[in-house]
């Protein structure tokens, strides 16, 4: 089979396609054809002309200011900073000169390299302002003008002025087609995987029977697209090459990575303290003839969860969703690889840095006290409002009171809940002298 790889455009988030690039190369998957849209040319070339290491060094130091001028700097390490930029931007839309961008692409490129490269090479622009779309492999392109077309993909109009190639006026590929898997089948490629950065542009509709097509997504932010930020591409280029040993089953979790069997020995060691848990905090999530309230929460969980309308799910599957869900919830790092221990104990970590002790003079028997809590905390971000959850659920496990109103919580909250459950079920784990 012949195996191809089709970038998506993006801006800032191509450093994601990086990490897949880095995982395959370390996999063993030898790329035949690359194909792009906007940046996803601009690295499509680096991976013809089989640069990594160029490619690695270049994202882990882009900023802003090396791809546009004009616009005002910002502190990015603040959420104020990074709506400043954004401000930026909308405040200098269409006036921004991309003369840094037209530099680097040059620094960077080599289009003899390119041409010579036996990897098939093909790039997706629009022409301006009939907005005709030019499906361009390198054969295709004239001689001396391979960077200007890379140029042309990635010019991200109306934020940037239209590209100039001779007479004719071109902007960014993504008007036509942001994710060109349609190039890779022309080549000839029949396994392609395809990165798709889920940023602004058209995707059209890729049906090939015979072709195996495998879309990665990443499950996490990765930020603004036009805001480039070195700290946030080492990010990005992280999870890129995780999801790309996760496509190969090289790390297991759905967006969290675990090493292959430790995402399942989460819930073998939580699973014998689940049916008590269950019992008495009454979150099993069968159906029943509870409360309307109840079902409510016990939907939104299944919701919460991906397991609505599932009546046959696993208990284990149950648990290593809620680790997942429950992590997320918690903020823990998602790029790092674990074990299941290390999991447990970084979501038991971050529960400490969030506690709070807002139930200890709270009667789980009044939802209306419950919500008034949970709002207050909810101001200071989902993790404190996890460690609310599962001291909520503590309380009603220890003190086997009926938690009927804290459903109301599942119902407002329910990833915040889910959290709580996670957690009620790892400090049994590691704390059981509590339960003395």
């Amino acid at each position: 089979m012949k195996k191809g790889l089709v970038l998506a455009g993006g801006g800032s988030r191509g450093a994601y396609q990086i990490g897949v690039w880095q995982a395959l190369r370390e996999l063993g998957f030898e790329i035949e054809a690359v194909a792009g849209t906007s940046v996803g040319a601009l690295n499509a070339a680096m991976i013809a002309q089989d640069d990594f290491d160029t490619a690695l060094s270049l994202w882990e130091q882009l900023t802003t200011e090396d791809i546009l001028e004009g616009i005002p700097e910002a502190d990015l390490s603040t959420p104020e900073g990074w709506l400043q930029a954004a401000r930026g931007f909308v405040e200098n839309i269409g006036s921004a000169s991309a003369a840094p961008l037209h530099h680097l692409v040059r620094q960077v490129v080599d289009e003899e390299k390119v041409r010579q490269s036996p990897i098939d090479f093909g790039i997706v622009t629009v022409r301006f302002p009939d907005f005709k779309p030019m499906v361009l492999t390198k054969e295709k392109m004239e001689p001396g003008k391979l960077t200007d077309y890379i140029l042309a993909s990635a010019s991200c109009f109306p934020a940037m002025k239209s590209y100039q190639i001779g007479k004719e006026q071109f902007i960014d590929g993504g008007y036509y087609n942001n994710l060109p898997i349609e190039i890779a089948v022309k080549q000839g490629a029949d396994d392609i995987i395809a990165v798709d950065l889920q940023a602004i542009g058209l995707v059209r509709s890729a049906h090939y029977p015979k072709v195996r097509i495998r879309t990665l997504r990443c499950h996490w932010d990765l930020g603004p697209v036009l805001v480039f930020d070195p700290a946030v591409s080492q990010h990005n280029v992280r999870l890129g090459y995780l999801d790309g040993l996760r496509l190969f089953g090289k790390v297991s979790g759905r967006f969290y990575a675990f090493v292959p069997g430790q995402l399942r020995r989460v819930a073998a060691l939580l699973m014998p303290f689940l049916g008590e848990s269950c019992a008495r905090c009454s979150f099993g999530l069968v159906a029943s003839q509870g409360l309307p309230m109840e079902e409510q929460g016990k939907l939104r969980l299944l919701q919460t969860l991906g397991l609505k309308g599932d009546h046959r799910y696993e208990l284990d599957r149950f648990l290593m969703r809620c680790a997942e869900t429950g992590g997320e919830a918690l903020g823990l790092d998602p790029c790092a690889l674990y074990d299941a221990d290390a999991f447990v104990d970084a979501a038991l970590e971050a529960y400490r840095a969030h506690i709070q002790h807002a139930a200890d003079d709270l009667s789980v028997t009044r939802a209306d006290a419950l919500l008034a809590a949970a709002l207050r905390l909810s101001k200071s971000g989902l993790p404190a409002l996890s460690a609310f959850a599962a001291d909520c659920l503590w309380e009603v496990f220890t003190h086997r009171t009926r938690p009927h109103c804290l459903w109301v919580l599942a119902v407002h909250h329910p990833e915040a809940f889910v959290a709580g459950i996670f957690l009620l079920l790892c400090r049994q784990l590691r704390e059981p002298r509590l339960l003395d």
